[in-house]
């Protein structure tokens, strides 16, 4: 997986959570993590590296976040 350098504004409750949302589908697929927010697909149960994604992919998402 390849890393990305676009930063998505991080989701602090102000801002249009829509746009954020369109913006994270973009970046997780960017990072090769799209998925990972299919738990139930058939291809990432396939996945060896199934909760190294996982953990990618959420830690992407608690990053993007607001404290």
């Amino acid at each position: 997986m390849e890393t990305s350098k676009f930063e998505v504004e991080k989701l602090d409750g102000k801002n249009d959570y829509c746009l954020w949302e369109v913006k994270m589908m973009a970046h997780m697929g960017n990072l090769g993590l799209e998925e990972a927010l299919k738990e139930s697909s058939k291809i990432l149960e396939k996945l060896k590296n199934k909760d190294q994604i996982l953990k990618k992919a959420k830690n992407t998402i608690i990053l993007s976040l607001s404290d």
